[in-house]
């Protein structure tokens, strides 16, 4: 969605819960934490402010210009700056036509909620395009780990492993090696959400489950049923000159020692992938 000055996200999605809750999984610190960020601060209410973090990486700190319970949050970006392919925050952001927003709009319909989610005020200039394109390419995946989140877990802490790495590859050539023989190999190839799918990691990790997302070359994702329906990703994006590369996978409750051999054994793969690049 664009004008001539600025360009926006803007998806929706159904989600089974109910308006309360989503906006409660949207806006408190400790529920933002099992679906979302790795951290989170929440100062409810209008002037209030909300931060979200991976880690030290990709620190989005907000306003919030609008507080309306189970109707509609509006988040603006405080001094918004752009990230580098490793989440960290580049100085001398270019300038926007308008404030970057993010909101969200909730409508209850039929015990489901019909969210919305718009995000506003990229420029249009090639300056603006890893930004706008990071988001939206990840947004699709987050709302979806949301509506995962309230369909199995809904009050369950998550667990997480999280193997990352960086290239100069552009997003196809990094994506083909990702997910070729050497690294996790998807069967079927072509993905559709809704269908099964089959990962064969090239160090004998194997996933299966259903498809979630596929957008490539740069995203796959899909539920784990041997992980007590888990979630797993994996991610290409492009950021200040370079490709990152990202393979996540979450669980709720109880964890699986396959968590930490999953991400000990994906950074290993990441590592000797893409060091020849």
């Amino acid at each position: 969605m664009s004008t001539d000055d600025t360009r926006a996200f803007d998806m929706a999605l159904e989600i089974e819960a109910s308006p309360e809750d989503v906006w409660t999984a949207l806006t408190d610190a400790g529920e933002l934490v099992r679906w979302f960020p790795l951290s989170a601060a929440v100062t409810p209410g209008p002037g209030g402010s909300m931060r979200w973090a991976w880690d030290e990486a990709w620190p989005w700190t907000f306003r919030i210009e609008a507080w309306e319970p189970a109707r509609r949050l509006r988040l603006a970006h405080q001094g918004y700056q752009p990230f580098d392919a490793e989440g960290r925050p580049i100085a001398g952001a270019p300038d926007s036509p308008s404030p970057v927003a993010v909101e969200f709009t909730l409508e209850g319909v039929g015990g489901r909620t019909h969210l919305r989610l718009v995000h506003s005020g990229f420029g249009p200039g090639e300056e603006w395009d890893d930004e706008f394109e990071g988001i939206s390419h990840g947004w699709p995946f987050e709302l979806r780990s949301l509506r995962h989140y309230l369909r199995h877990h809904r009050g369950r802490d998550r667990h997480y492993a999280w193997s990352r790495a960086t290239t100069p590859l552009l997003p196809d050539a990094a994506w083909a090696r990702l997910t070729g023989a050497e690294g996790f190999l998807l069967s079927p190839a072509q993905l559709r959400p809704g269908v099964a799918y089959e990962v064969r990691a090239a160090s004998g990790d194997r996933l299966a489950g259903t498809t979630e997302l596929f957008v490539p070359p740069f995203e796959m994702a899909g539920t784990v049923p041997s992980l007590d329906e888990g979630l797993f990703r994996l991610a290409v994006y492009r950021a200040a000159g370079k490709t990152g590369l990202t393979v996540w996978l979450s669980q709720w409750g109880a964890v699986s020692p396959a968590l930490a051999d999953l991400a000990t054994n994906a950074q290993e793969m990441l590592d000797r992938l893409f060091a020849r690049s």
